[in-house]
């Protein structure tokens, strides 16, 4: 948290990948349309709750790390997340690097909220034909990719 919360992220700004109803707004505009926020304590980000979608999709924010991770303890506090038709609230990590374009390392969704779900839902992605058969579940899975 902290007034400096977004200089720590990077906003996506391209179409979304899933092929949403959705236009990803950069940080000024973010701020600029009161998508965004932060202050000493706490951390606001949504979607435009004000105008009804355009032909470019409802604006919305997307933010990444600007740092990549190995290992390490992540943690997220909310105080509310969207729910109701065509929302998709998420909180996941993925392995990305120049030659490995998401999604071909996976995706981890820790929290992944789709349309009317009653509950938050915990998800890994992979590609077609990834096989886990030697991993042991409970142990270390650095291993398997």
């Amino acid at each position: 948290m902290g007034e400096d919360f977004f200089t720590k992220w990077r906003f996506f700004e391209g179409s979304d990948p899933t092929r949403g109803d959705v236009h990803y707004l950069g940080q000024e505009e973010a701020i600029q349309a009161g998508l965004v926020n932060a202050t000493a304590d706490r951390v606001f980000m949504g979607a435009d709750r004000e105008r009804t979608a355009d032909s470019n999709g409802r604006k919305s924010v997307r933010v990444e790390s600007r740092t990549a991770f190995n290992s390490g303890l992540f943690t997220i506090t909310v105080d509310h997340i969207p729910t109701g038709c065509g929302t998709w609230p998420a909180f996941w990590m993925f392995g990305q690097d120049e030659r490995h374009r998401w999604p071909m390392w996976g995706e981890y969704d820790i929290i992944e909220g789709v349309h009317r779900s009653e509950r938050v839902i915990t998800t890994l992605h992979t590609t077609d034909g990834c096989d886990q058969t030697s991993v042991t579940a409970g142990l270390d899975r650095s291993a398997a990719r």
